[in-house]
């Protein structure tokens, strides 16, 4: 096969099913028909004549078909992980919470100082008052 001819099959191989592609990603909601196309490839010069299913070829051309869309191929790989995005907005503050339980009781705190002195069972404060002069 020559090179024009198979630079010609590549273009149109190509272009038809890219053509059919497009309009069927324009209407998502549906699926679109398998088409087979068919043509006839002169056996010399490889120039194609694309046919319908029920036309016969002639004798120095051998006929081709194919589907618009083959197989799905298997899954490639993962991309790499994407760059953080931007710090969003500060939300809005939350409801009151409910009320916590009461605690435990504490421990007694240390005694305290006196500030009286007992003589014989009666507080008195004269002896303390010197004291503070």
């Amino acid at each position: 096969m020559s090179r024009i001819a198979m630079l010609l099959l590549l273009a149109v191989s190509c272009i038809l099913p890219a053509a059919a592609q497009r309009k069927a990603a324009l209407n998502t909601d549906e699926q679109p028909a398998v088409t087979t196309l068919y043509a006839c490839v002169n056996n010399n010069t490889g120039a194609i004549r694309i046919v319908t299913s029920k036309t016969t070829c002639k004798p120095t051309e051998h006929e081709i078909q194919w589907n618009q869309t083959g197989p799905q191929g298997p899954k490639g790989p993962a991309g790499p992980q994407g760059q953080t995005g931007a710090q969003g907005a500060q939300g809005q503050a939350g409801a009151q919470g409910v009320p916590g339980q009461t605690g435990a009781q504490g421990i007694p705190g240390p005694a305290g100082i006196s500030a009286g002195v007992l003589v014989g069972g009666v507080a008195s404060f004269s002896r303390l008052i010197p004291a503070l002069l």
